[in-house]
């Protein structure tokens, strides 16, 4: 069976799902792993990688994560800014 889970430094799958736990550490400065989802996010965006989130995960990442809800309208913005050239091209 192919592993679910991968470091940020495997090589990289020709898909991947972003969960919300990946959302928020990208698109709140403050959490915990920012700089590495940061950093992968930026690797991502030079590769053919095609990435897939659903709008649950979305949801979850902006108004269950503690301390989003305070800054919810930001987390949306941020999110999907990024995430809109991946859903333009998938």
């Amino acid at each position: 069976m192919a592993r679910r889970i991968h470091s940020f430094t495997d090589p990289l799958p020709s898909a991947l799902y972003w969960d919300a736990s990946f959302i928020v550490n990208f698109a709140y400065e403050a959490a915990k792993y920012f700089q590495e989802c940061a950093d992968f996010l930026a690797r991502l965006d030079k590769t053919p990688v095609i990435s897939y989130v659903s709008t649950l995960a979305m949801d979850e990442a902006c108004f269950s994560s503690p301390g989003m809800h305070t800054t919810w309208p930001l987390c949306v913005i941020t999110a999907l800014t990024v995430l809109l050239p991946w859903m333009l091209i998938s």
